[in-house]
């Protein structure tokens, strides 16, 4: 199963990444960009390091591409400011595919957006964000606040063993505000993360008014 998926996931982030970058390159320097990064991919995958659930290595996994294509792009002159914007763009295409399935199955039989949002950040953490390669703590919240902690997160130690902590944040981090905003419906709040140099990821899902 886990071969499959990284399989779709693969050809999701190769597709994704031939949309965005087509805006920045000529066809042939797209197609050397693409033949650059997997030869990237393939030297980091064989000293990756792996994870106690298939969600977790599926992360890792992703983790892994996002930073062989960042390498790729600063080879290739690209500015950290810039690479790093090229990466969010294409990560964005792919994560909001995962976000809006879970927010579809998820949304089944649920009374309110309050139970919506509370099955889907549920089904999230169970799968691919599962413990114990993510390690999570509820807390008590406000009314229509849904609040836990992120103690563990390989995708930020990976980025963090590669000293490109401040991309991890630009990206993967930062891609859940628009995921909260424009496919679960709610505000989230959050103060810090792991990648950020905190100790926890404290995440705070608001539900709209």
């Amino acid at each position: 199963m886990k071969i499959v998926i990284i399989f779709i996931l693969k050809a999701n982030i190769i597709s994704s990444a031939k949309k965005v970058l087509k805006n920045h390159y000529a066809a042939d320097a797209l197609i050397e960009i693409i033949k650059g990064y997997k030869k990237r991919l393939r030297q980091l995958n064989a000293v990756a390091p792996e994870e106690d659930t298939p969600g977790g290595r599926i992360m890792v996994d992703l983790a892994v591409m996002s930073v062989a294509f960042f390498q790729e792009l600063k080879e290739r002159g690209q500015s950290k400011e810039s690479a790093t914007k090229i990466l969010f763009d294409v990560t964005w295409l792919v994560y909001q595919k995962m976000a809006k399935l879970t927010w579809f199955v998820s949304g089944m039989g649920a009374k309110s957006t309050y139970s919506h949002l509370q099955k889907a950040t549920g089904m999230f953490r169970r799968f691919p964000f599962s413990q114990p390669s993510y390690i999570w703590e509820d807390v008590d919240t406000e009314r229509d606040i849904i609040g836990f902690n992120c103690l563990k997160c390989p995708v930020a130690e990976y980025f963090i063993s590669h000293n490109l902590a401040e991309v991890c944040v630009e990206t993967w981090c930062n891609l859940d505000y628009p995921l909260a905003d424009k496919i679960w419906h709610s505000e989230l709040i959050r103060t810090g993360s792991i990648a950020s140099g905190s100790e926890i990821c404290d995440f705070r899902w608001k539900v709209k008014s």
